[in-house]
């Protein structure tokens, strides 16, 4: 991205929470891949020994529905600076698309690129265009959210099926072809159902980046304000994480149509949080450095999860609880990859790819 007059090229805090962001997730999507393309979201809990209780708990609790929205408003946020080239969110999108239909069809790289590309004017709106803009976007995308909660309820969307799954598929072509047409398949339906959700919070960090929120210490005092509400998000998600945990040992749908409560209680959760962050921590360098190749890290945990749970390796079949830490293994590998090369100036492929302009 090119950055406006006045204004830094890279800045540390919003590098490192868009690594950090990640670790929530990797380590979801590794948890989730066992019962794609069209069953419910985590797997079953019946029958299964406390630490994989406890593992679920703790990513619905910690994780679930941070990481994506955190890494919505800091595509915002950038946007509120920094011009990103049409030539570039082109390229985004391919890349997205590509991932979503070739190897992992919970991409949203694809949602991303789409916006960036519609909101390209939107860094120079004046401010009442902005606010009205945003309001409208995030009336409609609750709306919808609250449609699709309250249809989930009625006709049990998310309930088990016996339809073939990514992780049992018995060839490459096979495992594509569930892949691919899953992805493609609801493709309008969560452009859909979860497009204006992304504009809105998308258009809520561009707010927050035109502001400096995240990077100027005048906004110290609300961090503190804000920062005070930590302690009551983290028993607000507790209880929908054990909620989670006694619905997964009885009917997997009603835990998957509760995972849609995220829509408003994961930004709510990072509205409290991320002052708390910025608050308190000092955030290493590697991490610094490790927000600079996000794009490859993303492809490349997806690329690892399907290696290690989908064709040969599918034999494995970990615990909730291996799965969680091997998936939080992945993501400090994919993260220290990544920190050395931004270490030394160098970018990874898809970085590389999108920032290429030619001669």
């Amino acid at each position: 991205m090119t950055p406006s007059p006045g204004f830094p090229s890279r800045v540390a805090a919003v590098d490192a929470m868009r690594a950090l962001a990640l670790l929530p997730v990797v380590v979801v999507n590794a948890l989730t891949y066992a019962e794609l393309p069209d069953a419910g979201f985590f797997s079953s809990l019946a029958g299964a020994p406390w630490w994989d209780s406890a593992a679920v708990l703790a990513v619905a609790t910690l994780l679930q529905g941070k990481g994506i929205a955190l890494l919505m408003f800091l595509f915002g946020y950038s946007m509120g600076w920094a011009r990103a080239p049409r030539q570039r969110l082109r390229r985004l999108l391919g890349v997205g698309l590509a991932h979503g239909g070739l190897l992992y069809q919970g991409d949203i790289v694809h949602q991303y690129a789409l916006v960036g590309l519609w909101m390209q004017g939107a860094r120079r709106w004046r401010w009442p265009r902005l606010l009205r803009w945003t309001l409208v976007w995030t009336a409609v995308g609750s709306a919808l959210a609250l449609l699709s909660l309250a249809l989930g309820f009625l006709v049990g969307f998310g309930e088990p099926t016996t339809g073939p799954r990514l992780v049992t598929a018995s060839t490459g072509s096979a495992w594509w072809w569930l892949g691919a047409s899953g992805f493609f398949g609801t493709l309008p339906w969560a452009l859909l159902f979860m497009g204006p959700g992304v504009v809105a919070v998308v258009s809520l960090g561009l707010i927050a980046g035109r502001l400096r929120l995240l990077h100027h210490r005048r906004w110290r005092p609300w961090w503190a304000r804000a920062a005070r509400w930590a302690g009551l998000m983290l028993v607000l998600n507790l209880v929908y994480g054990v909620w989670v945990v006694v619905e997964l040992h009885q009917s997997v749908g009603m835990a998957a149509v509760g995972t849609l409560a995220m829509t408003w209680l994961g930004p709510l959760t990072l509205a409290a949080w991320v002052p708390w962050l910025l608050l308190r921590v000092r955030w290493p360098a590697w991490l610094v450095h490790a927000g600079r190749n996000t794009l490859t890290m993303y492809i490349g945990s997806s690329l690892l999860i399907v290696l290690a749970l989908a064709g040969p390796a599918a034999a494995w079949q970990p615990s909730p609880a291996e799965l969680t830490l091997a998936a939080a293994m992945a993501w400090v590998a994919l993260a220290a990859l990544s920190a050395g090369a931004a270490a030394r100036g160098w970018r990874l492929p898809l970085e590389a790819l999108l920032a290429w302009r030619r001669a």
